[in-house]
């Protein structure tokens, strides 16, 4: 089991652990059609507490209208991640809560490297004050003349008093990085905090409160798992996806012996 996206060097979230997989015909009672059940050992992390909304970018169409159309719900969902951070992690300093955002969102990965470089923060953090910029110009100034916004932006927005090709080089340059970096992972995902632990990570977009967040021997990430029916006293659930956890991704939450169990998959 591996998790994506393939940068850097792998996660190793259950990898300690040999990989324990079977799987088991069995008879429908109520069609006699035969359903596979497959068994995987693990262990449960936790259970997801609160969830951010899925940010919803629009990358359909490369007009300048409509990719500055979408910017209100970039930095809408930017500024909602920053308050969820601060308010579960209300204990960390500002400058530890604007960390563990931007590593979160690019899983804390590297092209080459674990953990990310710190260069990827400031790209990242010169993306969301650019974007910040380009809001305030386009709440004033609207996207229908896009001639005049583009000389606003140059007047009074983020790229003001860059005059050289070379420093409007520079913005592009980290914006360029930096969106790819978090877009690249990030997105259609959700920033989720978990119940008892407090772990903080990214979950699949169709995860909800009280899923489970589990660890399978032998796999490089954790899963997200949903409770299903119960039968012959034995709980099974759906896999709603791969996730990635602060803190969790190198083999820090095995513990297995008591805590380990057998997860029956539908």
């Amino acid at each position: 089991m591996t998790g994506s996206p393939q940068r850097g060097s792998p996660y190793r979230a259950g990898t300690s652990r040999r990989a324990q997989i079977s799987a088991h015909e069995l008879t429908n009672e109520e069609n006699e059609e035969l359903v596979m059940k497959i068994k995987i050992r693990g262990q449960v992390l936790d259970k997801i507490r609160h969830l951010t909304s899925v940010c919803k970018l629009n990358h359909e169409s490369e007009k300048s209208s409509s990719i500055l159309s979408s910017l209100p719900q970039q930095v809408e969902w930017f500024q909602e991640v920053e308050d969820f951070i601060a308010s579960y992690c209300s204990s960390m300093t500002q400058s530890e809560q604007e960390e563990i955002m931007w590593r979160v969102l690019v899983g804390d990965r590297g092209s080459k490297t674990r953990s990310a470089p710190h260069s990827y923060g400031k790209h990242f953090q010169t993306t969301r004050k650019t974007l910040l910029g380009l809001q305030a110009v386009v709440d004033d100034y609207g996207t229908e003349n896009l001639p005049r916004l583009m000389q606003a932006m140059r007047d009074h927005g983020p790229f003001e008093g860059m005059s050289t090709s070379e420093d409007l080089g520079d913005v592009a340059r980290d914006m360029i990085r930096g969106d790819a970096l978090y877009e690249s992972v990030a997105f259609p995902r959700r920033i989720a905090i978990t119940q008892e632990k407090s772990y903080l990570g990214m979950v699949p977009k169709g995860t909800r409160t009280g899923d489970l967040v589990v660890l399978f021997w032998g796999a490089e990430v954790p899963f997200v798992l949903r409770e299903g029916p119960e039968e012959d006293d034995v709980m099974e659930y759906e896999i709603v996806g791969e996730c990635y956890v602060h803190g969790m991704m190198d083999g820090e939450g095995v513990i297995g012996n008591d805590e380990e169990q057998d997860f029956t998959i539908f």
